[in-house]
């Protein structure tokens, strides 16, 4: 049997891009470091669980890949832990898109701008927009705690280096 799924909860900007990349329900790319974790992660249901067939708000459908020894029909339970493990992984990986494709756009007037057409690239409705927004703003500010400033602050160009 091929295509069980597991549920993950994800936000709403994230589970847009997602379904973008990897389709829905979300097939990830065979040999992937989130296929390997898929397969690692996925237990024998609690006998005292019963399966869940449809997702519940907020949450998306990823395919369990197939293993030989760890059949998806059996393997197909994520613990609480384990599919935030998973929402986890794919936050990092909406980031590093997002982060690649707008981080040359830092200080230039046009940021926001950029950020609104990945957005629109990649499927991101126009009501998220600004939650990716302010999500990019707060990935840069990770940076600047760690002694990284990108971009100008108050016009004056700053240095992108940490003193050794």
């Amino acid at each position: 049997m091929k295509g069980v799924t597991a549920f993950v909860r994800l936000e709403k900007s994230i589970a847009l891009w997602a379904t973008n990349q990897f389709g829905s329900p979300i097939r990830f790319i065979k040999k992937s470091p989130l296929n390997t974790m898929m397969r690692q992660l996925c237990t024998l249901r609690p006998r005292t669980i019963p399966p869940q067939l449809y997702p519940k708000e907020g949450e998306v459908a990823i395919v369990i890949p197939d293993d030989a020894y760890r059949k998806p029909e059996r393997y197909n339970y994520l613990s609480a832990h384990a599919a935030h493990e998973v929402a986890m992984a794919i936050t990092d990986l909406f980031e590093l898109a997002i982060w690649k494709a707008c981080a040359p756009h830092i200080g230039t007037a046009g940021l926001q701008e950029a950020v609104r057409r990945w957005c629109e690239s990649v499927s991101i409705t126009a009501e998220h927009h600004e939650a990716v927004v302010q999500r990019f703003y707060r990935i840069r500010k990770r940076f600047e705690t760690q002694g990284v400033v990108l971009g100008r602050r108050n016009g004056v160009r700053k240095s992108t280096r940490l003193n050794n």
